[in-house]
C-alpha cells in the first residue's frame, strides 16, 4: 500500500512541476530539452526511487522503536508536549541531513555515489530524481537513525517528512519563485540550484532550512551562470553506467559527452 501511495503522489505531482517549469522557468534553456520519452535514464531512477524509498520506510518502522526505547531522551521526548518534540526531531534530522550531505561532497568514497545526482547537465523536476541508491538510503536512514536513537518517537518525525518530501522534490525544479527573502527561510529552486552549478565550491548544503548552512558558513545567496553537471568523469546518461560508477566503477570514455571539462580529483568538492 505504502508503494502505491508514493507512486499517487509522484504521479500527481509530476505534470504540476512539469506545467510550473513551462510557464515560470527559474532559468531559460539554452537549448530545447529532449522529449520525456528519451530520457530513459531519469526514469529509470525516479523508478528506482519509488521502489526504494517505501521499503526504507518499512524497515525503519520496524527496527525504529528498540531504538526509541533504550534512547538518552526517551523520557524527556515523553514529557514533552507534541508540537515541541516535532520541533525539535524536526532540527535535528535537517542538521543530520545538512552534514550528511557536506559529507558526501567530501570523502572519495560518498562523493562516488553523489556525484551521480550531480551527473545531469539539465536540471529539472525530473532530473532531481536521479539519485544512486546508496545515496537514498544515506539521505532517507541516517536523519531518522540519530532522531529515534536520541530515543524520539517515529511519529514526532511525520512533519519531517512531508516538508521534507516537498521541499527537496520542488528544489530541483526549473521554477522561479518570488522573494528573495524565503531563500533565507527555507530551501528555494533557485537556492538549491545554486548548489548543482558546476564551478561552485561547495555551498548550499541544506535540505530543508537554510539555517544549517547560515550557521556553518557554507550559504550562498548569489546566483551563478545556470551550468550543471560535474567537472570529473561521471557518466552524463546511462542508468547502469551511473550505478556502476557510484559503485566505484570507471567509465568508458565515449560516456562522457564532449561538453564536460577534463577530470578533477575525486577528493575535490563537487561543483
Amino acid at each position: 500500500m505504502l508503494w502505491a501511495q508514493y507512486a499517487l503522489m509522484f504521479a500527481l505531482f509530476a505534470p504540476l512541476l512539469a506545467t510550473a517549469e513551462w510557464a515560470n522557468p527559474e532559468c531559460e534553456r539554452r537549448e530545447p530539452p529532449p522529449p520525456w520519452w528519451r530520457r530513459g535514464t531519469d526514469w529509470a531512477f525516479a523508478a528506482l526511487q519509488l521502489a526504494l524509498v517505501p521499503a526504507l520506510a518499512v524497515g525503519v518502522n520496524r527496527w525504529a522503536p528498540a531504538l526509541v526505547a533504550h534512547g538518552p531522551l526517551h523520557g524527556v521526548a515523553a514529557s514533552l508536549p507534541g508540537t515541541a518534540t516535532a520541533a525539535g526531531a524536526f532540527l535535528v534530522a535537517d542538521f543530520t541531513a545538512y552534514w550528511a550531505h557536506r559529507g558526501e561532497h567530501h570523502f572519495r568514497a560518498a562523493w562516488r555515489w553523489h556525484s551521480v545526482h550531480h551527473s545531469s547537465v539539465r536540471l529539472d523536476w525530473l532530473a532531481g530524481r536521479r539519485f544512486h541508491p546508496l545515496d537514498v538510503v544515506v539521505q532517507q536512514v541516517l536523519p531518522v537513525g540519530v532522531v529515534v536513537a536520541l530515543g524520539v518517537p517515529l511519529v514526532a518525525l511525520v512533519p519531517y517528512f512531508l516538508v521534507a518530501g516537498l521541499v527537496t522534490l520542488l528544489a530541483h525544479c526549473n521554477v522561479a519563485v518570488p522573494g528573495g527573502w524565503l531563500a533565507r527561510v527555507v530551501v528555494t529552486p533557485g537556492y538549491h540550484r545554486s548548489h548543482h552549478e558546476r564551478g561552485r565550491a561547495g555551498s548550499n548544503f541544506a535540505l530543508v532550512l537554510p539555517l544549517s548552512d547560515i550557521l556553518f558558513g557554507t550559504a550562498s545567496f548569489e546566483r551563478g551562470p545556470r551550468r550543471f553537471g560535474t567537472a570529473g568523469p561521471v557518466p552524463e546518461t546511462g542508468f547502469v553506467a551511473l550505478l556502476h560508477w557510484g559503485f566505484g566503477g570507471r567509465p568508458r570514455a565515449a560516456q562522457r559527452a564532449s561538453t564536460s571539462t577534463p577530470a578533477q580529483k575525486d577528493t575535490a568538492l563537487a561543483t
